[in-house]
């Protein structure tokens, strides 16, 4: 009797061994093009998103783009360009902004949807802005303010809605 219960004991100690090294692998049908799965995720390489890490953030962005734009010194309609860097997948100049001929550059988010602009010279002005993406990239909404050179009062602040020509 002794010996039977020590048994059955043991294959349920077995059993429960084994059923916990079994975890099932969470990676074992995805496909990270440019990055690595973990715990069933993609985990994408500086400069790729999407679920499976397929585009690069920049592609498909360069570009005419028209602006319609609301400002706190009046309401403007004008055309960008976007370009992207040949040096980075993960930045995007803007050449026309605030109806100024001069680029400015961009650092897009990691998941490809947020753009950010630091504080820099647009001609006589600075600028600064955050915006996103629509996830068909056809569409980018930006919020920004301009500057006089060394000033830290924003003397304009627009919201721009750019739509890919």
């Amino acid at each position: 009797m002794r010996y039977h219960q020590i048994f059955t004991l043991f294959l349920i100690l077995l059993m429960l061994g084994v059923s916990l090294s079994c975890k099932r692998d969470k990676c074992k049908r995805v496909t990270c093009v440019n990055g690595a799965c973990i715990d069933g995720t993609c985990n994408c390489t500086e400069g790729y998103y999407t679920p499976d890490c397929s585009a690069i953030i920049n592609a498909g962005l360069d570009g005419n783009w028209s602006v319609e734009e609301l400002c706190t010194a009046g309401a403007d309609a004008y055309n960008v360009v976007l370009a992207a860097p040949s040096t980075s997948m993960v930045q995007i100049q803007f050449t026309g902004l605030w109806g100024r001929p001069v680029a400015v550059t961009a650092d897009l988010g990691s998941d490809g949807t947020t753009v950010q602009i630091s504080r820099q010279p647009l001609g006589n002005v600075d600028i600064d802005a955050e915006g996103t993406i629509n996830s068909a990239r056809t569409q980018i909404t930006l919020h920004y303010n301009v500057f006089q050179s060394g000033a830290s009062q924003a003397f304009d602040i627009c919201t721009a809605t750019l739509s890919q020509n």
